[in-house]
């Protein structure tokens, strides 16, 4: 790697940053509270292949994709079998089999060699993005309070909470690229199954209004699922630990969290928008848009977020004997995990955890319930309406 590779890594990392959490700023002026993934997201489109990409090659290169020299290198090996098939066809002569698998196994080895330059290149950007979502983790942690998971039926809650989300995702990942269980289906159930940052104080007194005494079992279930995804996200650097540490940076904090206070230092809050923004950013900086598109499964990461508020609903109602509404308002919360769910999962686009467009899909789904924000408040409003009317005498 060249020795001004790092300097440059770093720059881009800090252009990314940046203009993401500035972008964030103007969102957040116009009216759109919850816009710190959707900035990142944007920043890093226009950042991208199909943005910087294509408006200034060199900067995009130099900057964000790195591995110039074995990218030219890939494409002439490309383009020497696209010239060479050229050639022979008009002439209808028959391609020297030797020469065709020569020429393919250069093209094979300039690609290995791409690869490992672009990772090379993403490893200061992939400790950037860790020490990010560090914080932004810190923050949301699942277990910020020490939550005792075990207790109040946090164990039954919170596997409700979970299955649901993972069987989907299991039934969609079964229809990937790679039908066959792979190491990295790990990583992505544990970013997709994460537990539900800390209750705000509207939240909380709701839960208290609705469930009583049995209010503490939100806090036991969430802790569960911290436990449950850190767990997952071990275990597939353990078995697969070929990657980069950095994988491990942002769930140590979460598990460091236990022991903080339920509300963190007032400086970390309000630098977890700006880091969840610039982590999105420079790790979507790195996707190309059209060609790691996954709309199938961004819909199900989206679907599998709100079967996490339906199935800990439901085991709320099987084992506090909660009625179904009640449940259901004081259950809301718990699929609120769009911004841890996007640091990790642009920490795993740079690590190569999970494929380019698994990464991409947890993105644009935190996006989607970022931006349906209001709605989520407008089923909250309704919810309580309906609740109310169920308690009036008849």
């Amino acid at each position: 790697m060249p020795p001004h590779a790092s300097i440059d890594c770093l720059a881009g990392c800090a252009i990314a940053a940046l203009t993401a959490t500035l972008l964030g700023v103007l969102l957040r002026s116009c009216g759109l509270r919850r816009s710190w993934v959707i900035a990142g997201l944007l920043t890093g489109a226009l950042l991208g292949v199909q943005g910087l990409g294509r408006l200034d090659d060199r900067a995009f290169a130099r900057f964000f994709m790195g591995a110039g020299e074995t990218r030219n290198a890939l494409f002439q090996a490309a383009r020497a079998i696209e010239v060479t098939s050229m050639v022979a066809g008009p002439q209808g002569a028959i391609m020297d089999e030797e020469q065709l698998a020569g020429l393919e196994a250069e093209r094979a080895a300039a690609a290995t060699r791409f690869a490992n330059s672009r990772r090379a290149f993403d490893e200061d950007a992939a400790w950037v993005v860790a020490m990010l979502a560090a914080i932004v983790m810190t923050v949301a942690s699942p277990m910020a309070g020490r939550i005792p998971w075990w207790k109040d039926g946090g164990g039954p809650v919170g596997t409700w909470c979970l299955a649901a989300p993972a069987a989907l995702l299991l039934v969609a990942l079964s229809f990937s690229r790679d039908p066959e269980p792979q190491v990295w289906w790990l990583s992505g159930l544990a970013i997709a199954c994460l537990g539900a940052p800390a209750l705000q104080a509207r939240d909380r007194w709701t839960a208290v209004r609705l469930l009583g005494a049995r209010a503490s079992v939100l806090d036991a279930a969430r802790g569960m699922n911290g436990v449950c995804a850190i767990t997952l996200a071990c275990v597939a650097w353990v078995v697969d630990e070929s990657h980069t540490s950095a994988w491990l940076l942002p769930w140590a904090t979460a598990l460091a969290a236990w022991g903080l206070a339920t509300a963190p230092a007032g400086l970390l809050v309000r630098l977890a928008g700006p880091a969840t923004a610039a982590a999105v950013a420079i790790g979507a900086s790195r996707v190309d848009p059209i060609a790691d598109w996954e709309a199938w499964f961004a819909l199900a990461v989206f679907v599998a977020e709100d079967l996490k508020w339906i199935g800990a609903a439901f085991g709320v109602w099987l084992w506090g004997r909660v009625p179904w509404f009640a449940s259901l308002r004081a259950c809301m919360p718990m699929a609120d995990t769009a911004t841890p769910q996007a640091v990790l999962g642009a920490l795993a686009i740079l690590t190569g955890f999970v494929p380019v467009w698994l990464g991409f899909a947890l993105l644009v789904s935190a996006a989607a319930v970022e931006a349906m924000a209001p709605l989520r408040r407008g089923t909250a409003l309704r919810l309580d309406q309906a609740i109310q009317e169920s308690q009036r005498p008849t």
